[in-house]
């Protein structure tokens, strides 16, 4: 049998497939199972943008909550979870290589940011809660020029409004930065974190930031926050946690446990928390309890700050049931503040099983911000006295709390635990002696002259050590 096809038929047959051929390839990124709430999303269509694709195609169904999106092996660009999409699972398929890029100045197609949500460069959680992000490589490429607030980062659940992402969970995921670790506050950030009741970061590798994980959190009503088993490796800061209660009532926990935290001998890595509530009085309230168990620490400081009645001290970090390793140049600093003031006192305490010696580093900011002009010659003094009597605590402004140095909230590098015996390091010192027998420098004498010198010379305590 024949079949006769009309001209107009065959016109318009052509004019469909001439239709179908100018619609973007993006309609074809990714494969819905709409009955399973399932997506699998390639990069083999030409856009960038194919996961934020996938999330608005499930931003226009009727049933926007608990779906799963599984990504192939592939690089992708950074991407929005919107409003309402609850319990969403974001992850690398089996076996796939998935690679998210952020930071890199890339736009996001047919998504508008302003108002209550600013565009921080980054994956962004805006509120939705109980959102999974698995199994991915996040690069921060962090040109200065694509940071769009001080609040950009890889990943960040920041909001301006009141409702936020809460309760999300970022697991077996490898972060990369740009190994800016300037502690200017101007380096890179892997996630950045706003108010919160409670969250989890798991299994998860951070390498080269300046924060790794920062937290901006002066009005979280803290539940239960969660930092397990994670590596941070060469950052300024493992966590930098400003947390706050708004309830005063209410009391949750922090847990910092089975994480491995690793610094340079130029640069220790710092885990830090901080309890920011006060009630109008300026009278600590019930903040959060922290805990900090099963870690292992190398070239590495944990502070502690306005936690002491809050399982927060020293002791507690130390405590043989904490459970916590440290390796060489590691310390532990806490302190409280009072009076509206950066630091009433800190106490910075070595391993009581360490062999090593305090060592200020030289930092020029170490004035200014509160601190007495003459800080940096007040802490070399207490240093020095600490190191002659082989004391494993520094302590500033504990005795008069009129008196005190900002020696660590302010500027967090300005005194380092150094591991081993202090190398004493070769010199050579020159005096004119004069007939009188005064000593005067060397460099008062003019070319020609006879004169009767002596000479010092130092040598090294331990030379293996110096070389």
């Amino acid at each position: 049998m024949k079949i006769k096809l009309s001209k107009r038929f065959l016109s318009g047959f052509v004019a469909l497939i001439m239709v179908l051929s100018l619609l973007p390839t993006s309609v074809f990124a990714f494969e819905a199972d709409n009955a399973a709430k399932t997506i699998t999303v390639t990069d083999e269509a030409d856009t960038v943008n194919e996961i934020q694709e996938a999330i608005n195609y499930i931003n226009e169904q009727e049933d926007k909550t608990g779906w799963t999106i599984n990504i192939e092996s592939g690089t992708y660009n950074r991407f929005v979870v919107v409003n309402e999409l609850d319990g969403l699972t974001i992850q690398a398929a089996e076996d796939a290589d998935v690679t998210v890029e952020t930071l890199n100045g890339e736009a996001l197609e047919g998504f508008t940011f302003g108002g209550g949500a600013p565009d921080m460069g980054g994956i962004q959680l805006l509120h939705a809660n109980d959102v999974t992000l698995r199994g991915l490589n996040i690069v921060v490429v962090d040109n200065a020029a694509n940071k769009t607030s001080h609040m950009s980062a890889g990943i960040s659940n920041h909001s301006q409004m009141i409702e936020f992402a809460d309760n999300f969970t970022i697991e077996d995921c490898h972060f990369t930065g740009t190994n800016d670790m300037s502690g200017q506050g101007n380096g890179n950030v892997a996630i950045s974190i706003g108010s919160f009741e409670s969250f989890t970061i798991t299994n998860c590798t951070f390498e080269g930031f300046e924060e790794a994980i920062r937290g901006q959190s002066d009005n979280a009503n803290v539940s239960n926050a969660v930092i397990d088993g994670n590596q941070f490796i060469n950052c300024n800061f493992a966590v930098h946690e400003y947390a706050g209660e708004s309830d005063a009532s209410s009391q949750g926990t922090y847990s910092f446990t089975n994480n491995t935290v690793t610094g340079t001998p130029e640069l220790y890595n710092k885990a830090y928390f901080e309890d920011l509530y006060q009630d109008a009085n300026r009278v600590e309230c019930n903040g959060y309890t922290i805990v900090i168990e099963n870690n292992t620490f190398t070239n590495a400081i944990v502070g502690l700050v306005n936690l002491e009645d809050n399982n927060g001290s020293y002791e507690d970090v130390y405590e043989d049931g904490a459970n916590n390793t440290f390796g060489d140049n590691t310390f532990v600093v806490s302190g409280n503040k009072v009076s509206g003031q950066i630091e009433m006192h800190a106490n910075y305490v070595a391993p009581e099983d360490s062999n090593g010696y305090w060592k200020w580093t030289g930092k020029e900011n170490l004035e200014g911000g509160g601190n007495p002009s003459d800080a940096a010659e007040r802490v070399q003094e207490a240093i020095d006295k600490a190191n002659a009597e082989g004391s494993k605590t520094l302590t500033f402004g504990v005795d008069n709390p009129d008196d005190f140095l900002l020696t660590f909230t302010w500027f967090k590098d300005a005194v380092y635990w150094v591991s081993g015996d202090k190398t004493s390091y070769p010199g050579l010192e020159k005096w004119i002696v004069l007939e009188n027998g005064t000593e005067v420098e060397a460099d008062t004498a003019a070319a020609g002259d006879e004169v009767d010198f002596k000479l010092e010379s130092n040598v090294p305590q331990d030379l293996l050590n110096y070389l």
